[in-house]
């Protein structure tokens, strides 16, 4: 798995939490999680594991396979796809182009390029850089 910046994915949820109207203390109280933590997950100062995607997704009704995506939990079977598939990537590539905001699909073409280039090079008997 890689890691993508946790800043935007911070931001995505404190935008969720406000949008559901609820304050930091009632959140963190209906996920078992203290308040300081998940300020620090707004932050982009700590990670977010898989199970906490799911439940930040179930509580506020987000896509689960974004919060996945967002936290740098990218299947391998994923990048494994991008990098065989030249196509799917060029058409993340000309979204990242037409949308410079979204961060998001512009890591997940960067990760997705650099195992294609790792993949390449372990085929033709090289080392990986």
């Amino acid at each position: 798995m890689h890691s993508i910046d946790l800043g935007p994915l911070g931001a995505f949820l404190r935008r969720a939490r406000e949008a559901a109207r609820l304050s930091l203390k009632e959140f963190a109280l209906a996920l078992d999680y203290s308040p300081s933590y998940l300020s620090d997950v707004e932050r982009g100062q700590r990670n977010v594991t898989r199970q906490m995607c799911d439940q930040l997704s179930q509580s506020l009704g987000l896509d689960r396979v974004e919060l996945y995506a967002r936290a740098g939990h990218l299947t391998d079977e994923v990048l494994d796809y991008l990098g065989r598939r030249p196509k799917a990537l060029g058409l993340l590539e000309l979204l990242a182009l037409l949308d410079a905001d979204d961060l998001l699909v512009e890591e997940i073409c960067i990760e997705a390029r650099r195992k294609s280039r790792l993949a390449h090079d372990l085929q033709d008997g090289g080392s990986p850089k």
